[in-house]
């Protein structure tokens, strides 16, 4: 098949090249426009612009995509397909010019985690496996047709960067499958079942605080889905902590509890987010069940450090054990 990918960021780079190295003709590459960054305001490529250009393939970077400029671009191509990863909202106007329509991978098992950010709320809600849907794009976004689904299981120890970086392989064999379906007819589009829809919302830096009156199981969740970004984190004495890695605990250690039996006022009285230093190396959160045990935090304007380091760095009031 003749197709025109349609992509931006590095999520969208193995799709391409596979697609490039298989026996279909990738004709040319949709991506954002050039960005100036930085105090120098550097002249930046998006991440499949670069890939593309690797590749030797054309490159359009329109502003508007309901430009008529743009669309007769298109046109003159005469693709067969769409090929679409991580990219804008296509109008009806462009994914109707081909004649096989345009196919979006998705890295959700749809119609779960419609929306921007399907990666941070699998592992946020506790989702046990997760994966990529390829489908036909229509007029809704998310809501075409499913044509093949590509399951992977969450791991205990996967975050947002390490589960990104393993569905964006996945999403490179889930559209080969795809056009390889569609070619020998072997694929037909079926509807999503729209009672199982969950959104996946666009995530803002903001959604990173830590609300402590939530089990240390989910808050954990939380820090391991916005790990790298946006990062989460609680404030301390007027102090920002980011907590990147952290464990649950369900009770305390016996050596900890000795600390709390010592006053025995201490346990009732706890608030959510109040900390109790078990020893020089260790500190929790409480939590409304369980304690938050930090593995990994940054304070502002200073490197991320493991819990030791930290502790050697950062001091907590008196009142805070």
């Amino acid at each position: 098949m003749k197709i025109i990918f349609m992509g931006t960021p590095d999520f969208a780079v193995p799709s391409l090249e596979a697609l490039h190295s298989s026996r279909h003709e990738v004709l040319a590459v949709v991506t954002a426009p050039d960005r100036q960054k930085g105090r120098g305001l550097k002249t930046v490529f998006s991440e499949v612009k670069e890939a593309a250009l690797a590749l030797g393939l054309p490159v359009l970077q329109p502003e508007s995509l309901r430009s008529p400029d743009f669309q007769q671009q298109l046109i003159a191509f005469n693709a067969d397909i769409y090929a679409v990863v991580a990219f804008r909202i296509l109008p009806r106007s462009v994914f109707s010019i081909p004649p096989l329509g345009a196919v979006n991978a998705h890295a959700s098992l749809l119609p779960r985690y419609r929306g921007a950010a399907p990666i941070q709320w699998a592992i946020y809600h506790g989702e046990k496996e997760t994966g990529i849907s390829t489908f036909r794009i229509d007029r809704q976004v998310d809501t075409g047709g499913l044509l093949l689904q590509k399951k992977t299981a969450l791991r205990a120890e996967d975050n947002g960067g390490a589960l990104y970086d393993r569905l964006k392989h996945l999403a490179a064999e889930a559209l080969l499958e795809t056009f390889e379906g569609l070619e020998n007819g072997s694929l037909q589009a079926m509807p999503q079942n729209e009672s199982e829809v969950t959104q996946a919302p666009k995530i803002f830096p903001e959604m990173g605080l830590l609300d402590f009156s939530r089990s240390a199981p989910d808050l954990v969740n939380h820090i391991r889905a916005f790990d790298p970004f946006p990062g989460c984190y609680t404030l301390w004495e007027g102090e920002k902590i980011k907590i990147f890695r952290a464990s649950a605990l369900r009770e305390l250690p016996s050596e900890a509890q000795q600390v709390l039996n010592r006053n025995p006022e201490a346990e009732n009285s706890r608030g959510f987010g109040d900390i109790l230093i078990l020893d020089r190396k260790h500190f929790v959160f409480s939590c409304a069940k369980g304690w938050l045990l930090p593995e990994e935090l940054q304070v502002s304007g200073r490197k991320r450090m493991d819990r030791k380091a930290f502790m050697n760095g950062f001091s907590f009031t008196p009142n805070s054990d």
